[in-house]
């Protein structure tokens, strides 16, 4: 279904009181506090927060034809999402029962991933398990991907991973597969 951008989370917990099986797959971050530490910086809760993976869409389960007026009165819901067939029909956007878990699966990795960030760098869970001559990539902090090989384990947590020209060292838990 199509709702409102940001209110995604709410027109769920409105579907879920109507009794609709509904769900909205999310990313996860840290909201600033408006706090300031002892050194100046932000300071962050360690509360996720969610912010809708897909903005402005709900997915909602029906069984048999939705009741579209009542669906159309809850708060923030714009309507239901049509797939052009051909000229002169339209149909529901309809996923199978696998496009579904993939959805479900990647809200959960992307929870795993915030509950990680948590964790002190040495600590984290490395994406990759460390293997010499391992294609993998990373990003810089200027958003550059850089693609390269792995080429030895560091103490705390680090990984050199060396391309064409240069090497680099890099946390282990923000190298992935290539």
């Amino acid at each position: 279904m199509r709702c409102e951008p940001g209110r995604e989370f709410t027109v769920v917990a409105a579907m879920t009181l109507r009794k609709f099986e509904a769900m909205c797959p999310a990313d996860y971050y840290r909201r600033r506090t408006g706090r300031r530490d002892e050194n100046g910086r932000a300071v962050y809760s360690n509360e996720a927060t969610p912010k809708a993976f897909i903005p402005g869409y709900v997915f909602v389960k029906f069984v048999g034809a939705p009741d579209r007026d009542g669906i159309k009165a809850v708060p923030h819901v714009w309507g239901f999402q049509m797939v052009v067939v051909s000229d002169t029909e339209e149909r529901f956007g309809v996923l199978t029962e696998a496009e579904v878990q993939d959805l479900r699966t990647a809200d959960e990795m992307n929870f795993e991933v915030f509950q990680q960030s948590l964790l002190p760098k040495a600590d984290r869970k490395p994406n990759v398990e460390f293997e010499k001559g391992k294609a993998v990539r990373f990003t810089t902090k200027f958003g550059q991907e850089i693609y390269g090989q792995m080429a030895q384990k560091k103490g705390g947590g680090m990984v050199k991973v060396v391309t064409d020209h240069l090497s680099y060292l890099v946390s282990g838990h923000e190298v992935v597969a290539a």
